[in-house]
């Protein structure tokens, strides 16, 4: 690893993002190589920043580097859905994206009206995070706002085995 960072460190040194972030794949992705790993998600500062930049060649090169290189699915995390999906409609890339949808409202950008209103209308893939707004919702009442809305999935952080079991089991009850 360290003699193929030494040979891109031209690119680090004068700050190329692109061979940073080709390299910050890479890194990460060593350590995965035993196993059968079917997406990697970009981190969702990574993506707002690049979305704030307007810098569509990031996405370019990230979704290039995960589908030829390791040869599954790219998918972006975003804490700004609703202006991310439109920019990616308009530059025609088409990935799975990671974001927040909860009852509440929940870190859902711009507003949550917006984002319910692009997720009712999108073919994209979405999968839902913070999906108990940030432990603000308990599973009852989280799951059945997810039931009815175009998400193909979702992610939940637990903290015990009795807390699993009980989350777990309402999911499985709701879905």
């Amino acid at each position: 690893m360290g003699l193929r960072a030494l040979r891109k460190i031209q690119g680090i040194i004068t700050k190329d993002l692109l061979t940073l972030l080709t390299n910050l794949v890479d890194f990460e992705m060593a350590s995965f190589h035993p196993y059968n790993v079917t997406g990697i998600i970009l981190h969702g500062q990574v993506t707002d920043l690049a979305l704030s930049s307007d810098n569509r060649e990031i996405f370019d090169v990230y979704q290039d580097i995960v589908r030829e290189r390791y040869k599954v699915q790219p998918i972006l995390a975003t804490h700004n859905f609703g202006t991310l999906l439109p920019k990616l409609m308009e530059w025609k890339i088409k990935m799975p994206i990671l974001a927040s949808f909860n009852k509440k409202g929940f870190i859902m950008k711009p507003s949550q009206t917006e984002c319910e209103q692009l997720l009712e209308k999108t073919d994209y893939y979405i999968i839902a995070k913070k999906v108990l707004a940030g432990g603000r919702l308990n599973p009852e009442e989280a799951f059945p706002y997810l039931s009815d809305k175009n998400i193909g999935s979702f992610v939940l952080g637990v903290g015990s085995l009795p807390e699993a079991y009980h989350t777990l089991s309402v999911a499985k009850s709701t879905f």
